[in-house]
């Protein structure tokens, strides 16, 4: 991360283009959330440090959570996310 907390900004080309190749594939139907859980799968199947790609997804969490939800919701929205990962983690055989 930055000294902002923000993501660095870096560019992979290959994934630049597979992200095109699914909006073009795609487009018309407005499934985001399934594209989105078909790179995340497609990137945890490729040889991409498994650390960043849980950074990345963790950031993606708290800036959906702290800038789509209300601020009246976002402690118990965030409370929740914590308690699924618990859970799917559970699921998974981790504590």
């Amino acid at each position: 991360m930055v000294p902002d907390g923000r993501m660095p900004e870096h560019r992979f080309t290959s994934l630049d283009d597979l992200i095109r190749d699914i909006e073009a594939q795609t487009a018309g139907r407005p499934k985001l959330p399934e594209i989105l859980a078909i790179v995340i799968h497609m990137m945890v199947a490729s040889d991409a440090d498994p650390y960043l790609l849980l950074g990345v997804l963790t950031e993606g969490i708290t800036h959906a959570i702290s800038s789509r939800i209300p601020a009246k919701d976002q402690a118990e929205v965030a409370e929740e996310a914590l308690s699924l990962l618990r859970e799917r983690l559970k699921e998974h055989g981790l504590r």
